[in-house]
């Protein structure tokens, strides 16, 4: 999936490959979230396993493996992703509950 932020194409899967690699990690989906002058914002949704996740630690990848319009700008933690029968993410419900607000999260600190 792409994602149009600024003005660039952002591919999630590239960024979403990076943060899985991040400790606390468990699953990752990178979606857009609407934005007044981006389009859209970078946003990663982390669903982290039974070890914390640090925000520092994905921001230092993001900043090491992506360029800087890739690199998400909202970040946030979810106790489960919405998953999809087969147990993948459900990317498409996950991206439009970031639009219209109802995804249970919490911003990543």
């Amino acid at each position: 999936a792409m994602l149009s932020s600024g003005g660039g194409l952002v591919p999630a899967e590239e960024v979403e490959r990076v943060l899985r690699e991040v400790p606390g990690v468990g699953d990752v989906v990178v979606a857009g979230t609407p934005h007044a002058t981006l389009g859209s914002l970078v946003t990663a949704v982390v669903e982290p396993d039974e070890t914390p996740v640090s925000l520092t630690a994905l921001r230092a990848a993001a900043k090491e493996n992506l360029a800087p319009g890739k690199r998400p700008r909202r970040w946030l933690a979810v106790k489960a992703l919405p998953r999809t029968a087969s147990g993948k993410p459900a990317r498409a419900a996950i991206g439009e509950m970031l639009r219209d607000g109802t995804l249970a999260a919490e911003p990543l600190t």
